[in-house]
């Protein structure tokens, strides 16, 4: 176990001089790099600056939670759901996970949608090469009735909000924080 421990000791420090730095991770847990004066630079605060960046875009407040950047607006319209006024049924939710070493990462987002405007946003998010996954109604006796799409991609996480934010111009009305 010792010899383990002293070769991986040894593996970090040919890697990168400074023993805090492992090219991967902090000793205090952090993400970090190496920099070429062999100080260790925390990702962390390039993260959260990527995902204010991404919710700038969007109109929205950025979350970090377990390295997924999420963005959570709602559409504005009065809902019923069996009659009753709900204002949680109409989201607008937006996230990137699982970004990678080429700034390429899993984007995902769910909108509630009127029937109306389907075409059009549709139309638009494929034309910009975005999957849209799933189409569907989540509660019944809803008025007016509300759909919600799913969308995904791999890409730049700053280029897909781009693209959404766009795309949200086919709604009758932009999502608000």
């Amino acid at each position: 176990m010792f010899n383990r421990y002293a070769q991986s000791q040894q593996a970090i420090s040919t890697s990168c001089p400074n023993p805090h730095c492992d090219n991967f991770h902090c000793r205090c847990g952090e993400h970090c790099k190496c920099t070429s004066d062999h100080s260790c630079t925390s990702l962390l605060n390039s993260a959260h600056s990527l995902c204010d960046q991404f919710a700038t875009i969007l109109n929205g407040i950025s979350s970090i939670d377990k390295g997924v950047c999420s963005v959570s607006l709602h559409r504005n319209m009065k809902v019923t759901v069996q009659g009753r006024p709900s204002t949680t049924v109409v989201p607008a939710d937006v996230l990137f996970e699982s970004l990678d070493q080429n700034g390429n990462a899993l984007n995902l987002a769910e909108i509630a949608i009127l029937q109306e405007e389907i075409p059009g946003f549709t139309h638009s998010i494929v034309q910009q090469g975005i999957i849209v996954s799933a189409l569907h109604n989540h509660w019944l006796y809803m008025n007016p009735l509300i759909m919600y799409i799913h969308l995904q991609s791999i890409e730049p996480p700053l280029q897909f909000a781009k693209k959404l934010a766009h795309s949200f111009s086919f709604l009758n009305s932009y999502p608000v924080k």
